[in-house]
């Protein structure tokens, strides 16, 4: 799994340091639910603006698989933290 938001030394705050990685997970996903809600917001109001049917849409395949990648993406940016420890643990074992 990539490390997409890590760069450098992680720095800790809390004890147990877990509590950090939970933390930026929380954060991460916050941001992401923020910048989601506001997008969405705009394209159901445009929508309803034309008359279209919100509720009602079904995805195609292509639509879906693209859904998918996009949630497994957020999935790994939200388990990274937890990734980018692992990692190091296994160093320290080697």
């Amino acid at each position: 799994m990539s490390d997409p938001g890590l760069k450098g030394e992680t720095k800790f705050f809390f004890e147990p340091k877990t509590i950090d990685i939970l933390l930026a997970m929380m954060m991460t996903l916050g941001s992401e639910i923020s910048a989601l809600s506001e997008k969405l917001d705009t394209v159901i109001d445009l929508l309803e603006a034309g008359g279209a049917d919100v509720e009602g849409f079904t995805p195609s395949p292509a639509q879906q698989a693209r859904r998918d990648a996009a949630r497994k993406v957020l999935i790994e940016t939200l388990l990274a933290p937890f990734q980018h420890e692992a990692d190091a643990l296994a160093r320290q074992k080697e």
